[in-house]
């Protein structure tokens, strides 16, 4: 944050002597904040005392002197001792970041006694008041200045750095430093918090709110969390959008355009559940005998017998083309480090032939990988008739006065080829799954508002696992505000584990009132 660097006089300083040695000091800039949509502050600066040292006067009695005054431990002393020696010998190098006061006015009243060689700075120190919460997506800083090193604190760095400026020390001579800008974010910290604790009951899972009009994400949460100020070396996976998961039956929005789309369905045609199918030598099962089943009965209990019948008629090219129509398989541009694309389908598995991967790529299983971000992008273009949005994870950037620097605005991606009538269709079908009996989310029906979605309860290679547990879907289900979706990684079945979890936050939601009154 700050520095002292040496210069000495030459021509136009002759009352000074020839090697009379002048002391500049870097004057940091005020890192900018990041803010959620209601102006709360997620990571900002506050004060801070720094302890410096000039290696060129940093001696053996004055390092004692000062170990002796500070009462440093053995780890202080070592990360004093390695400073010293990194540093250039004219150079003032911070040894001691964010001392107490005690320490600091120790210093301070010891500067003759420390021979003018260590010297206290009131600085700023970068915080993140709200400890684990939206860490994922605020991320961390490190480093003199600090930069960021993931999360927004990275990918909005530009904005949020600042200039540092300078001082000759004792001659009145500044440059001033300038503030980097504020970044406010679409993320509502009280929703962000409901989510976290949602799904806090689970080693890893994750959460996505993203507003179905506009591709707003309102939270973003991800299970293990971490303190921004004390991350660890290797931070924890954001599952939101860093690890791609098999979708399973939350896949079945594909299968079911497909079929509408290419004619395949007619909706009193019915297929009989047995609970399981014969492929040659592979016996595929279902997860129960759901009986005489038809589209809509189909996506409400969510058959597999149903939807491999269908695979069948549309084929795996259409397949894969109404996924990357949906968004799958590609980075939805989310604008955080480390989001993955997924994948849709290999075009080959070694040992399974075409019919065998086309029935399983249908139920979200074979090479099909998502994530939670892709899947809240899908289903909220199914809810909203065929709009498929970029996230939207920035509102606004804006001066420290409040100064609207840029704004932005939704980010259309495309609008998707398919009809509103089969749109209509599929989302019956989910508001069937979860409001009707028989329904594998029927029991997360009961809340503040009528929700409408998918389950999901996909298959883990890992022995002893519990499968992934999903829930993708809106609210409310007649005139969708939000999607919401909800994975808990070997968490068990869909319907019990993740339905609830989507409930949870979308009573959260509402339970604070209409959208517009919250901005």
């Amino acid at each position: 944050m700050l520095a002292l660097a040496v210069a000495y006089s030459g021509d136009g300083m002759r009352d000074r002597p020839a090697a009379s040695p002048i002391y500049w000091r870097v004057l940091p800039a005020v890192r900018g904040r990041i803010l959620d949509a209601s102006g709360v502050a997620l990571g900002e600066q506050r004060r801070a005392f720094n302890i410096y040292v000039l290696p060129a006067r940093f001696d053996s009695g004055v390092r004692a002197k000062l170990i002796g005054l500070l009462e440093l431990d053995d780890r202080e002393v070592a990360e004093l001792d390695r400073c010293v020696e990194a540093a250039e010998p004219a150079r003032a190098v911070l040894a001691l970041v964010d001392q107490g006061r005690e320490r600091a006015d120790l210093v301070a009243s010891s500067v003759d006694q420390l021979g003018g060689a260590v010297l206290v700075r009131d600085d700023s120190h970068r915080v993140h008041r709200h400890g684990e919460s939206g860490a994922n997506v605020v991320g961390t800083v490190g480093g003199e200045p600090p930069v960021g090193l993931s999360g927004v604190e990275q990918s909005m760095e530009r904005w949020l750095h600042g200039a540092e400026g300078s001082e000759r020390i004792g001659s009145g001579v500044v440059e001033a430093p300038s503030a980097g800008s504020d970044v406010v974010l679409t993320i509502d910290l009280a929703l962000q918090r409901a989510a976290e604790q949602a799904i806090a009951g689970h080693p890893v899972a994750a959460a996505v709110v993203v507003e179905v009009d506009s591709g707003r994400i309102l939270a973003l949460a991800s299970t293990p969390s971490f303190d921004p100020d004390a991350a660890p070396m290797l931070l924890p996976v954001d599952r939101t959008m860093a690890e791609g998961y098999p979708p399973a039956s939350t896949f079945k929005l594909v299968t079911a355009v497909a079929g509408l789309e290419s004619g395949a369905v007619e909706l009193d045609d019915t297929v009989t559940c047995t609970g399981e199918r014969v492929v040659g030598a592979r016996v595929l099962r279902d997860m129960s005998a759901h009986g005489t089943v038809d589209f809509l009965s189909g996506l409400q209990k969510s058959c597999n017998i149903y939807f491999w019948s269908l695979a069948e008629k549309v084929g795996m090219d259409r397949l894969r083309a109404v996924a990357r129509d949906f968004g799958y398989g590609a980075a939805t541009g989310l604008g955080l480090r480390g989001e993955v694309g997924g994948q849709v389908v290999s075009s080959s598995r070694r040992g399974m032939d075409d019919l065998v991967l086309t029935l399983l790529t249908a139920v979200g299983s074979a090479d099909v990988r998502v994530t939670p971000v892709q899947v809240a992008m899908a289903y909220a273009a199914l809810a909203n008739g065929g709009r498929l949005y970029a996230p939207q994870l920035v509102d606004r950037i804006q001066s420290s006065l409040g100064q609207v620097l840029e704004q932005r605005t939704p980010v259309l991606r495309r609008t998707l080829h398919v009809s509103p009538a089969s749109l209509a269709l599929v989302r019956e079908g989910m508001r069937r799954a979860v409001n009707q009996p028989g329904g594998t989310a029927h029991g997360a029906r009961k809340g503040l508002v009528v929700m409408a979605g998918k389950t999901g309860t996909s298959d883990v290679t890992r022995p002893a696992a519990f499968p992934h547990a999903w829930f993708a879907g809106w609210a409310p289900a007649d005139r969708p505000e939000i999607a919401v979706v909800a994975l808990v990684d070997s968490g068990g079945v869909g319907g019990l584990v993740a339905a609830p979890i989507a409930r949870a936050i979308v009573d959260a939601y509402f339970a604070r009132g209409a959208r517009h009154n919250r901005r």
